[in-house]
């Protein structure tokens, strides 16, 4: 869709940045949310179960299951940004081809040094003497073996694990990359300023927020489907993500009375209520923030059993992965959104 804004006697084509930042883009942003919040919830059950040994077996599933997500999210972020590049081959030699600091390189630099912290803290988990048996550990280590890295593996674990306190300390080091690549996909449309829903100040809120809510939500619908339904973590997990949620209908809120009345933010705010009304009303705030944080509500309720006497776990189980997948849903449908509702100040000519 395109505007134009007439200026004196010139006519000035106004057009969406989406012309050129298209769904790879969008999906590019997604991934690289997904990596950061899957890697963060690992993280967090790596921690909860050196206190609670009591869920363990739940504690180390959720932990696998986001660092191997976060690993893939980061591959896959990396592959659709330089799939969507005209020189690959020198985004692939960034640290030896760019010369200038811009948000690319700092990317690029953020995004590697994150995957290789993943790999370091999978490795640890999955692989040598102690590692912790689980469905997941178990697939993974199926799928290292036909590729004959297995026992290499166990053995690069086993010479490199540290003790817990420092695995931990490790591990924190990668959460702090983790929020700066969910801050880092936000400043990367964040940095055009000419655009005014893509606010410098509030889109990395939004997006670190919504990453936290993605990563929780594909992570934790893995482990409730491979696992024994664990009511007390999986709770936490509903009341973190509730948490995460409020914050981005308020980032929301205040970014669309901040660009009500700028130019071209009215035009931002002409296109979601008009040709995106449905991926935006319907998919981010529906489907991703409203019916997942009314849900977790109504399933604690129910859990308790003083509602629904027929109520079993399998409906708490089937419960918590749908709303944990609407959540992703919502999660690819904002970055969808503000992709396809950014429009450009207009161009002012003396």
């Amino acid at each position: 869709m395109t505007f134009e804004v007439h200026t004196m006697a010139i006519e000035i084509p106004l057009s969406s940045p989406s012309e050129e930042w298209g769904i790879t883009i969008a999906t590019y942003l997604f991934m690289g949310a997904l990596a950061g919040g899957a890697y963060l919830t690992g993280y967090i059950s790596k921690v909860w179960s050196e206190h609670d040994p009591k869920q363990n077996n739940f504690h180390r599933v959720t932990t696998q299951f986001g660092f191997l997500i976060g690993l893939i999210g980061t591959l896959l972020s990396g592959l659709l940004i330089i799939s969507h590049l005209g020189a690959p081959l020198r985004a692939i030699l960034f640290p030896i081809t760019f010369s200038n600091i811009t948000w690319t390189t700092i990317g690029a630099w953020v995004f590697g040094l994150f995957g290789l912290l993943i790999s370091i803290q999978l490795i640890w988990n999955v692989f040598g003497q102690d590692y912790s048996s689980t469905s997941v550990s178990k697939k993974v280590r199926w799928m290292t073996t036909q590729l004959k890295l297995t026992s290499l593996l166990d053995r690069v674990s086993t010479a490199t694990r540290p003790s817990r306190k420092y695995q931990l300390a490790i591990g924190a080091v990668g959460a702090l990359f983790a929020l700066a690549v969910m801050g880092y996909t936000g400043m990367a449309i964040a940095s055009i300023d000419t655009v005014p829903l893509w606010d410098r100040t509030l889109i990395p809120i939004l997006f670190v927020a919504s990453g936290i809510s993605i990563g929780i939500g594909i992570v934790l619908s893995f482990t409730v489907a491979v696992t024994e339904l664990n009511q007390t973590p999986l709770h936490a997990y509903g009341a973190l993500n509730s948490i995460a949620i409020i914050s981005q209908i308020g980032v929301i809120t205040w970014l669309w009375l901040r660009i009500s009345d700028v130019p071209g933010g009215r035009e931002s705010i002409e296109l979601l209520t008009t040709d995106y009304q449905l991926l935006f009303f319907g998919g981010v705030l529906g489907v991703g923030l409203l019916v997942p944080l009314f849900g977790y509500v109504g399933l604690v309720a129910v859990a308790k059993r003083n509602i629904f006497d027929r109520v079993t776990s399998i409906h708490i189980r089937y419960g918590y992965i749908t709303l944990f997948g609407f959540v992703v849903v919502g999660g690819l449908a904002l970055r969808i959104t503000m992709i396809l509702a950014g429009v450009h100040e207009p161009l002012v000519l003396a």
